[in-house]
């Protein structure tokens, strides 16, 4: 059989490692297999390596009539691809692939992952027309897709409640890892930084994008550190993007910049996390973080934001009303300023590292989600 996996682009990300893995299992069952990414290069990922990628477009244009160009050129490669391909089933992952795959003349399935809370994530376009615009686009592609997949219960209800997706149009699908290739991988030895046992670390991995909030977790360890009774606390910032240079100012400014340990993205970032004694997530919204379910197969406790950890990976839902906190103000603010989303998430984080019993407990409060043969058979079943 011939697959073809659709994205945006190909950098770090969730979606991203699902898709080369989920690549990687389709070649292992013996089937043939083509990327198309909307937008970027081979150089932009080391992962890429082992894609056969097809590639819409080589750069990014912010005006409209730059964006509207680029798509047209988008379309054309893609239908290009499609029909010299043609496919016996596409999978694409996040809503602008999601949308590309709907305008695919060929006989074949067609299914679309969803992976964050949308109606969090459009609050940040502006223009009330061009977001009802996207809502109605969301409605018409994903009630007339093969099926939708929905990487949480919170992902699948945000459809339903607020894009008026019919429920039968969904399915959800957790996110899972594989546990042996992450403790192998956490073996290898680390040469660009040193770890001392005799400090505690706090990590977290991901893009520096308006989504991840990184300004609040600076601003929520400034406030750890100002209520914690002795100062061996660090905080690890593994990634890259558009807020980088904000970020390091805004560290300074809190005069916490020597607690702070900003690292480049490593294709093996496993090595790192396995220092960590607590991961936190400070996003905005999320939908089922795959590094949440990496964390987790490797014992490390996490807290964050209501909206970034999906209830479904605890058992116990008063451990996890522990471990996460309500943010309502999801704008950019590299202020030194401190809020009330900075404090609560500080509370949490606090708490965590105050309390030796949770942390030393909390794996066996979370579902370990290492199954991820049964992840990726639930896309190939949906697919044939």
């Amino acid at each position: 059989m011939k697959y073809l996996l659709v994205i945006d682009q190909i950098k770090q990300g969730g979606a991203e490692r699902i898709l080369v893995d989920f690549d990687a299992y389709l070649k292992q069952l013996g089937h043939k297999v083509k990327v198309f990414a909307m937008c970027g290069k081979k150089e932009d990922s080391p992962w890429t390596e082992s894609l056969d990628v097809t590639y819409g477009c080589s750069s990014s244009d912010d005006s409209f009539l730059g964006k509207l160009l680029q798509f047209i050129t988008i379309y054309k490669t893609f239908r290009n691809l499609v029909s010299s391909y043609n496919p016996d089933g596409i999978y694409s992952s996040l809503e602008k692939s999601n949308f590309l795959t709907s305008l695919a003349n060929v006989n074949c399935k067609k299914i679309m992952s969803v992976h964050n809370v949308l109606s969090i994530q459009y609050l940040k376009i502006k223009n009330s027309i061009v977001r009802s615009l996207w809502y109605s686009i969301i409605k018409y592609v994903y009630n007339r897709c093969d099926k939708v997949v929905a990487v949480s219960s919170q992902v699948a209800n945000d459809l339903v409640n607020n894009f008026g997706v019919r429920k039968v149009q969904i399915q959800i699908v957790n996110n899972y890892v594989d546990e042996e290739y992450i403790k192998s991988k956490s073996e290898e030895p680390i040469e660009d930084f040193f770890f001392d046992e005799k400090l505690f670390y706090i990590f977290n991995i991901g893009r520096f994008s308006s989504q991840k909030a990184h300004w609040r977790l600076l601003k929520s360890f400034y406030y750890l550190l100002n209520h914690h009774p002795n100062k061996d606390v660090r905080l690890v910032l593994m990634g890259s993007g558009l807020y980088e240079q904000n970020l390091h100012k805004l560290a300074k400014d809190l005069n916490i910049l020597d607690k702070v340990h900003f690292l480049q993205f490593n294709i093996n970032p496993y090595k790192y996390l396995k220092n960590a004694d607590m991961f936190v997530l400070s996003s905005n919204f999320e939908g089922f973080p795959v590094v949440l379910a990496e964390a987790t197969s490797l014992g490390i406790p996490f807290v964050g934001t209501r909206k970034s950890m999906p209830e479904e990976i605890f058992y116990d839902k008063e451990v996890y009303e522990q471990c996460v906190c309500d943010v309502v103000d999801v704008r950019e603010n590299f202020t030194t300023k401190i809020c009330d989303d900075d404090i609560s998430l500080g509370q949490v984080m606090l708490r965590m590292v105050n309390d030796d019993s949770l942390r030393i407990n909390f794996y066996n409060k979370v579902k370990v989600m290492v199954d991820k043969k049964r992840q990726f058979s639930s896309y190939l079943s949906l697919l044939q």
